[in-house]
């Protein structure tokens, strides 16, 4: 894995919550937004692995680790979510 690679990754999978939201939040008419805790509890523990993944990759420049937590993330992501839903969401969104 090269820096470049992982810090492209990084750049996609920071949008999660902005897919999750998409996916999962409802709005009502006067566009009061609402999200299960559930979602909000997954957006909290990815964010804090993405986090970890910013310091290894800006701060450590330890390319061996953020490779770790990239997989740490997708395997995170994947017990609730689909990353090819993701992937696909990213696409389509750009």
């Amino acid at each position: 894995m090269d820096f470049m690679h992982i810090n492209s990754k990084y750049e996609q999978y920071k949008k999660f919550d902005e897919f999750i939201f998409a996916n999962f939040c409802n709005s009502d008419k006067h566009e009061k937004f609402s999200l299960q805790k559930t979602y909000i509890t997954d957006i909290s523990k990815l964010s804090n692995i993405m986090g970890r993944l910013e310091i290894y990759l800006y701060d450590k420049k330890d390319i061996e680790n953020a490779h770790y937590m990239i997989l740490w993330f997708e395997k995170e992501f994947e017990e609730n979510y689909s990353m090819d839903a993701f992937k696909d969401w990213l696409n389509d969104n750009r």
